[in-house]
């Protein structure tokens, strides 16, 4: 076999091995300001956090999704790419729930 040719196919089984490696983290992070005014995130099935959402004194108006827009920003920054997210309507209809579904790609070994 040529070197070149051997080059060639090292890079492209190391390229694969790579890839074999690579897996996704998912979260869904949930508001219901009707509720408890927090935050429900479960991570990758295993993971659960209730956090307090920060509200500016604006923010504490019926049906204002800053809180929500803030979260997702601040799990952006942290590597997290956002899939989709919606409003699901709760109850009598008034207020909705928020939901968005990340995703977040994890090498093994890291």
């Amino acid at each position: 076999m040529k070197p070149k040719h051997f080059l060639v196919i090292a890079a492209i089984f190391i390229s694969f091995i790579s890839k074999a490696q690579e897996k996704t983290e998912y979260a869904i992070i949930e508001f219901n300001q009707s509720l408890k005014k927090e935050f429900q995130i479960s991570i990758n099935g295993k993971e659960y956090l209730e956090e307090l959402a920060d509200y500016s004194p604006r923010d504490k108006e019926l049906h204002n999704a800053n809180p929500f827009l803030n979260k997702i920003n601040e799990y952006e920054l942290k590597g997290w790419e956002l899939i989709s997210f919606h409003a699901v309507p709760i109850g009598n209809y008034t207020m909705p729930a928020y939901i968005a579904y990340l995703k977040k790609k994890k090498t093994e070994g890291k």
